[in-house]
């Protein structure tokens, strides 16, 4: 598990909310892109700081939001 702790928060990574939503990391990234999904932060140096979730918001968002489609077909 990729997790880390800052002050009193656990915070996961892409890979680790991949896993947990049965998602590609590509997938997560994607939305991440596109503002869909939680929030997230970056955290360490440099230009390639990993993403990293905030587990409380993880889970927030699973039980409101994860069971509306991220996106929504329409017919045409």
């Amino acid at each position: 598990m990729a997790s880390t702790i800052v002050g009193n928060k656990e915070y996961i990574d892409t890979k680790e909310l991949s896993v947990r939503w049965g998602k590609s990391p590509k997938t997560i990234a994607y939305w991440r892109q596109n503002n869909k999904g939680p929030g997230f932060y970056r955290f360490g140096e440099g230009t390639r700081r990993k993403a990293w979730y905030d587990l409380d918001e993880v889970r927030e968002y699973e039980r409101t939001k994860l069971d509306q489609p991220i996106y929504t077909k329409t017919s045409g």
